[in-house]
């Protein structure tokens, strides 16, 4: 699974092409629906209509991610996978994961603190059982109360950590005839009649799913 070529993305090619995602995700986020730049004077070089289309599109850039999160762990993880050492890989990526996140977490929660936010996780019980799993990056796969929606993508991720020694056993054993039609993915499916909480995100619901 694991064979180097002079094929393989090397981290420069990974880093350029998350450039590229995190520019089609700011396109997105500003000008795929008219209420996001309302009050602003935008020229635009198409077609209003045309140009929100293709910012809209650009939310494939979650997909880049998603692929090149799970290539980039693989890869860096390369040793202790081809070793089974399943057990030392899970710790090293989910730290090395929610290193970053707990920084911006700790100033997230010192400011929600100031704020008067942290209501958010409710109280007693309920609010240490939020925290917690917000802390461990499993807020959105347990569907609890979450301080940012974009938080979702730690879950995700996670999700990715876990699934990659699952991959490489099946691909170990099955070689070529193991593709993504054959595995179940782990998908965050958002649900159609979709409702806003009091924090202001989307709900979601975690489903098993395969390829198509």
């Amino acid at each position: 699974m694991l064979n180097g070529t002079k094929n393989e993305f090397r981290k420069q090619d990974t880093t350029a092409i998350k450039g590229i995602a995190i520019i089609m995700l700011l396109f997105y986020h500003c000008f795929s629906t008219a209420d996001r730049f309302a009050g602003y004077d935008i020229s635009f070089l198409l077609p209003q209509n045309i140009e929100m289309w293709l910012c809209n599109a650009c939310n494939v850039c979650v997909g880049m991610f998603a692929v090149l999160s799970a290539y980039g762990i693989t890869i860096a993880s390369k040793k202790m996978l081809e070793e089974r050492d399943y057990r030392r890989y899970f710790v090293h990526r989910y730290l090395s994961l929610m290193k970053g996140f707990w920084i911006a977490f700790a100033f997230a929660t010192v400011i929600s603190a100031i704020l008067g936010k942290l209501s958010a996780y409710g109280s007693g019980l309920t609010f240490i059982l939020n925290f917690v799993s917000e802390l461990s990056g499993l807020a959105y796969i347990l569907q609890t109360s979450s301080l940012c929606g974009t938080w979702w993508y730690i879950s995700f991720t996670v999700m990715l950590i876990v699934m990659i020694p699952f991959v490489d056993i099946i691909y170990q054993k099955w070689g070529g005839y193991a593709h993504t039609d054959s595995i179940p993915g782990i998908l965050p499916y958002k649900t159609g009649n979709c409702k806003y909480d009091k924090m202001d995100r989307c709900n979601y619901n975690w489903l098993f799913s395969g390829g198509e």
